[in-house]
């Protein structure tokens, strides 16, 4: 004859490993959105910088002054 013993989880233990799941899930969030500001902030620097080059230097990179003027008028949330 078998004999199983029951265990329930959800007990003592199982109680502290929900707010440590909680605080990853928060972590990641917070970091996505970290790097989401990153990312926003060098688009700005990047779009304001092209804003300051004449057009032989626009001419050096390869790109036109229409082009860059519509880069230039881009929100920074816009790749």
């Amino acid at each position: 004859m078998a004999h199983t013993i029951e265990t329930n989880l959800t007990g003592v233990a199982g109680a502290a490993v929900q707010p440590l799941r909680a605080f990853g899930k928060v972590r990641r969030f917070a970091l996505k959105c970290l790097h989401f500001i990153v990312i926003w902030q060098e688009r700005n620097e990047q779009r304001h910088a092209l804003s300051g080059l004449g057009e032989r230097m626009l001419k050096d990179i390869g790109v036109s002054a229409g082009d860059a003027y519509k880069e230039m008028r881009k929100p920074f949330w816009l790749p």
